[in-house]
């Protein structure tokens, strides 16, 4: 797992607990640590390779240098500094087929239309099971770009 809110040469080593799932780099966008390092730590131990970020400036320097390499994005909406949904208009203006599943804490229906006007590909509502986070990011990831 790396964080992409630490300084270059300072990221923790990814540490997968089994193959990586078809080689898949998730980013996890989250100012809240409790549900970054759940989602984070879930998701590694189903194989998969993370990067973390704890705010969206961070995370969106790491996309527009890194976006090749990540196949999933994992976004809160509610974000401090520039919002979720702005976070998501810039991936999509770097990458127009970027993978972007969206988190919210507050999923009312204007929430969920919001975020799939602005090309999201889905919102899981907060707090999630780990099947739901698992299933959700394995039918995103499954979907053609």
């Amino acid at each position: 797992m790396r964080n992409a809110d630490a300084p270059r040469g300072t990221d923790t080593a990814e540490s997968a607990a089994g193959p990586a799932r078809e080689g898949a780099t998730i980013l996890v966008v989250d100012g809240e640590e409790a549900a970054r390092r759940r989602a984070a730590e879930m998701l590694v131990a189903s194989g998969f390779r993370v990067i973390t970020s704890a705010n969206s400036i961070a995370a969106l320097t790491l996309y527009e240098e890194e976006h090749a390499g990540i196949d999933l994005v994992l976004l809160d909406m509610i974000m401090p500094g520039i919002s979720g949904t702005q976070c998501l208009a810039e991936i999509l203006r770097i990458d127009r087929m970027a993978k972007v599943v969206m988190t919210c804490g507050h999923p009312g229906e204007s929430y969920r239309t919001l975020a799939r006007e602005r090309g999201a590909a889905h919102l899981l509502a907060k707090p999630y099971a780990d099947s739901e986070l698992l299933g959700t990011v394995e039918r995103v990831l499954g979907e053609a770009g």
